[in-house]
């Protein structure tokens, strides 16, 4: 079974969390996309505090997802429209 590791630091600037942890940065960007091949995965999502902790590794989603092929067709995209053609 492979497995992929993706690690991402909280850094994006976060005010509403000044006045609770004295600091902005506590927020994710959005995380680069990858492929995985059509079939069941095991997905694991962990967060990991680098602070002294009881519990320094906390498992924030465990379960499978099945990534089916997709189904239907795009034909046309131009700007912000979406046009089937053919129909």
């Amino acid at each position: 079974m492979k497995s992929l590791r993706l690690i991402r630091a909280a850094s994006v600037p976060r005010p509403d969390l000044v006045a609770k942890y004295g600091s902005s940065d506590h927020g994710f960007s959005r995380w680069e996309s990858f492929s995985l091949p059509t079939g069941s995965h095991a997905i694991t999502v962990t967060v990991t505090d680098n602070r002294s902790s009881d519990q320094p590794e906390v498992v924030i989603f465990d379960g499978f997802i099945s990534n089916h092929p997709p189904v239907g067709s795009l034909d046309v995209v131009t700007g912000q429209c979406v046009k089937r053609l053919g129909v």
